[in-house]
Parts: structure tokens; C-alpha cells; sequence
């Protein structure tokens, strides 16, 4: 039960309803008027200097009180017959029952059991003191629908342009502040259903959340697949999971350094979309080769690679690795050129730089720029030796550390033919 019965037409007449027949007698036996307001079907009740609304179905709403007050101002019939002194003059009384097999009790808004007797009691403290609740019609659907709209679009703004836990503080909040000026105006007699807004409100932000998560998941498989390309397994799941910087720290690595011979002189000839696409192609298998090996792609700088092995990862057999890369690479650069479509626009041969050394690692770089790259002689020497091909017309040149510490240059042939040509003079930068 949320409201009572103001009146009833009892064939043609009407008949005030149980609370308003007591108020009416209560203010000295005052007449009621009731009425519809022209072109609607809001009704209204006049009861002395009060003017307050009534629903199509000729109801008032009620406000249930409280179990404390009702408690209070429930007293034995006994009690008051022995004893009437116990209420003060002018008080109105009640008598009804109040068990349930006397059909004495209803569910409410407060709760399943509620005396109809209180309820009765409700709506007639409220006729008397002309402060009945007001739940305008059609304004205050018009008003939920509107405020669970704009509630809606608020919390898509926020989903989408704030982090995730903050979006769901500031939502929660939005609704508690809808629930407390619900409260409020309730207060003060105007009802208005805070639940539409609500749950419009819950539902637009867990859409846009989801929505915003589906779409970070799928740029994050994206940034993963194009990073599986460079970089071992192991490394782009840390990169992908927001895991610290890798720390800066000293190991030997082995450096292989590319290069395609006469690509500048290509430029000149060729269209941007024929030059991107020969470049593609090649550095497609590039770079898989050096990922088969093991090898980390550090850099590409136009149609150089720059490639380490055992880094970040420790990778035991790295020098024969970056040798066997820097071979298997060879062989297929010999392959591409032989393509009629690559050989027509005079493609280079690839000319390719190794050597091993102590380096320095780690992530360079802060907020939306980091490198993880490496600095040392190697480095240098292996890009120096990359070069030096040209003046020796060699296609790959490995530095003495990496000869000597290579098992490949035990075998012959089939494995890999490892032979000196004695000093090779190469500039390197001053140390400090």
C-alpha cells in the first residue's frame, strides 16, 4: 500500500474514504471538495485552506512513518478505557487490530507486515497537518526520464575519458547524490523515483567501461602482434602488462648490424608506394630471421636493422646464433634480389656487421617514449664492420671477439666457413 483512498462513488454519490471521513470530523465536521483539474486526469482535494493532490484513481500517496514513532503512539484499548487520561484532549484514536489473521496487516514501502490500522494513521496525520507527498503528474516522470538520460550521457563522458576506477567513484557518487536529493525533496513532500536514473546511469558506465576495455584489449593484441615481430615472447609480455622498466644493467651481448647497399641511390628512382613496398617485403623476413635466431630487433633506421643477441634474455649460444642469423639472412637476401619484381628496380645486396661485447642496457626515455637499447664498443664496432663490407666487397664481417668466441669456426662447410682477412682498420668514437 503507497496511497488511500480519498473518497468513492457509491451508486452516484460519493463517500469521503475512512482517514478523510476521521480529518473531516477531527476540523469540527469540515466538508471536503473534491475535484479534476480540466484536460488532465489529476484529481485534487480541498480540506479547508489546504489544496493537495490527488491520483486518476482519486488516491492520496502516503509517507509510512518509522517503527519507533509508530511504536510510540500505540497504546492498549484497554489501557485508554481504564485510563484516557493517558493521551491528551484532543486527540484522535484509532481502534483496530492489528493481527494478521484479523486481515489486520498490508505489505508497505517499509516493509512486508505493516498494520493497516498505522497506515490509516498515516494518511490522517498528514490530512491534518496538509503536508501529504506530492508526486507531480506528468512532471516527475518527465523529470526521471530526462535526469536518467542526461545521468546516462554524464557517465559515458566519464567511462570514456577517465580511468577506470575513478569513473566508478564519480558514477557511484552521481548516484548517491540522485538518491540524496531524492531524500531531500522527499522530505519536504515531493516524491520523485531515483531507481530510472540510477540504473540508467549503472548501466550507460558498465557499457561504456566494457566498451573502453574490449577496445584497450584489442589495441594492446594489436601493439603485441606488431611487437612479436622484434621482440622475444618473454619480453612483450611485460611490455604488454605494464610491468617496471627493465633495469639498467652490464652483459655481453652479440650486436648484428644490416644494411642493403645503393638504397640511398633507390630512393631517387622510385615512387614512395614502390619504395615502401620493396622495403616491406624484405624487412618482413629480416626481421623474422633474426626473432628465429633468437635475436632482438633494436632498431630499424630506414633500411638498416640493428639486432641483439642475449638481451634482455640470456641466451647461452648467442654468438653462433647471431652468426647462423647473420648467414641465413645472407642467403636470403641472395633470394630476394633473384625475384624478377625486386631484381627489376635494382635491389641491393645486404652487407652485415657482428660482433660481441660488453654492453650497457636498459630503458631509455620516460611517459610516451621509451627505448630499451644498448650502448658499448661492440655496438659500434659491429655497425663499423657492417660498412666496412663496401671497401672489402665481403657481404658479412664479424669482429675478433666474436670469431673467438664462436664454435662455428671449429667446422667447415656445411655449418659455416669462418675465415680472417687480417686487419681491417675502422674508425671507432674516442672513449672518455
Amino acid at each position: 500500500m503507497r496511497s488511500l483512498q480519498a473518497a468513492a462513488l457509491v451508486a452516484g454519490r460519493p463517500y469521503p474514504g475512512f482517514a478523510l471521513a476521521i480529518a473531516a470530523l477531527a476540523k469540527g465536521d469540515m466538508v471536503p471538495l473534491l475535484g479534476v483539474t480540466a484536460g488532465t486526469d489529476q484529481g485534487w482535494l480541498r480540506f479547508g485552506q489546504t489544496s493537495l493532490p490527488l491520483d486518476a484513481q482519486g488516491q492520496f500517496l502516503i509517507a509510512p512513518t518509522d517503527p519507533a514513532t509508530r511504536a510510540a503512539r500505540r497504546h492498549s484499548a484497554l489501557d485508554l478505557i481504564q485510563d484516557p487520561s493517558l493521551l491528551p484532549p484532543g486527540s484522535v484514536v484509532l481502534i483496530g487490530s492489528i493481527l494478521a489473521e484479523a486481515g489486520g496487516l498490508r505489505p508497505s514501502r517499509i516493509g512486508p507486515l505493516h498494520p493497516t490500522l498505522h497506515l490509516q494513521a498515516d494518511g490522517l496525520e498528514q490530512l491534518l497537518a496538509g503536508t501529504l507527498p506530492i508526486r507531480s503528474q506528468p512532471f516527475a516522470p518527465r523529470l526521471e526520464a530526462m535526469t536518467a538520460v542526461l545521468g546516462a550521457g554524464l557517465a559515458i563522458a566519464l567511462s570514456s575519458m577517465l580511468a577506470p576506477l575513478l569513473a566508478v567513484a564519480l558514477t557511484l557518487a552521481l548516484i548517491g547524490g540522485l538518491w540524496a536529493t531524492a531524500f531531500a525533496l522527499a522530505s519536504g513532500g515531493m516524491l520523485l523515483d531515483p531507481s530510472l536514473p540510477s540504473l540508467a546511469i549503472a548501466l550507460a558506465a558498465s557499457s561504456a567501461l566494457l566498451g573502453k576495455a574490449v577496445l584497450e584489449r584489442q589495441r594492446v593484441a594489436r601493439l603485441a602482434s606488431r611487437m612479436r615481430q622484434h621482440l622475444p615472447e618473454t619480453v612483450v609480455a611485460r611490455l604488454t602488462s605494464g610491468a617496471p622498466a627493465m633495469p639498467a644493467e652490464l652483459r655481453e651481448i652479440t650486436a648484428l648490424f644490416t644494411d642493403i647497399e645503393g638504397f640511398s641511390a633507390l630512393t631517387q628512382t622510385l615512387r614512395p608506394d614502390q619504395l615502401v613496398a620493396q622495403l616491406d617485403g624484405y624487412m618482413t623476413d629480416v626481421t623474422a630471421i633474426i626473432k628465429q635466431h633468437g635475436g632482438m630487433v633494436d632498431k630499424i633506421v630506414g633500411d638498416a636493422v640493428h639486432a641483439l643477441f642475449n638481451a634482455p634474455e640470456n641466451q647461452r649460444d648467442h654468438v653462433d646464433q647471431a652468426l647462423r642469423c647473420a648467414t641465413a639472412i645472407l642467403h636470403f637476401s641472395v633470394t630476394h634480389r633473384a625475384l624478377p619484381a625486386v631484381a627489376a628496380v635494382g635491389f641491393g645486396r645486404t652487407r652485415i656487421g657482428v660482433e660481441t661485447g660488453m654492453a650497457q642496457l636498459g630503458d631509455v626515455g620516460r611517459g610516451g617514449f621509451v627505448d630499451y637499447t644498448a650502448h658499448g664498443n661492440a655496438i659500434n664496432l659491429a655497425a663499423r664492420l657492417q660498412d666496412a663490407n663496401k671497401a672489402l666487397g665481403t657481404s658479412i664481417l664479424i669482429g675478433p671477439n666474436a670469431a673467438a668466441a664462436s664454435t662455428l669456426a671449429l667446422h667447415k662447410g656445411p655449418i659455416i666457413d669462418i675465415r680472417s682477412f687480417g686487419p681491417v682498420q675502422v674508425f671507432l668514437p674516442a672513449e672518455d
